[in-house]
């Protein structure tokens, strides 16, 4: 019997597990860019917007601030903080009586932990009413900062910074 290294036998056996680790690397592969297209259809971005409406009778003239959802996903909100000339504030109230003072017209509205924004939400963080604190809260929005950090549904996280120091003004990183 002749001794022949290359039988049939051991060629097709070498072509199936050739076969089968392409089959476990495809595989492999579309698994991961599954699951980068399903993070990327829930993926929350945040966004500040500032809106000014002057009225001819100037004690109504209004200053809001809308949160916006502009992503896919909701956002999940862990933490926010609020600072003011370079020192932090305690919450959203502490930070609008700061800048204009304990007595204002208008509405704020706190985020809490784990609280939702949904995609296209929008919500208005703070609005203030009248000529007055409308002006000092404008001339002043260049000394605050405000910082979201929020997650997806997936457990993805992100930073949301609110600076007019920065050359947009807001700045979103990723933290993982």
């Amino acid at each position: 019997m002749k001794n022949n290294r290359f039988s049939s036998e051991s060629i097709v056996a070498t072509m199936a597990s050739f076969v089968g680790i392409c089959a476990l690397i495809v595989s492999i592969t579309q698994t991961h860019y599954q699951r980068k297209y399903l993070y990327a259809s829930a993926w929350p971005h945040l966004q500040i917007a500032v809106f000014r409406e002057e009225e001819k009778d100037s004690t109504k003239n209004t200053t809001s601030v809308k949160l916006m959802n502009k992503g896919i996903g909701p956002a999940i909100v862990e933490s926010v903080s609020y600072e003011y000339k370079g020192k932090k504030t305690g919450s959203l109230a502490e930070l609008i009586k700061a800048v204009v003072g304990k007595m204002f017209s208008g509405s704020y509205k706190s985020l809490s932990v784990d609280e939702v924004i949904a995609q296209n939400e929008e919500i208005i963080h703070v609005s203030i009413i009248g000529a007055r604190e409308s002006r000092i809260f404008n001339e002043e929005m260049g000394y605050i900062k405000v910082k979201i950090n929020y997650k997806s549904v997936h457990d993805e996280h992100w930073e949301y910074l609110v600076d007019y120091s920065l050359p947009n003004g807001s700045k979103t990183t990723k933290l993982d």
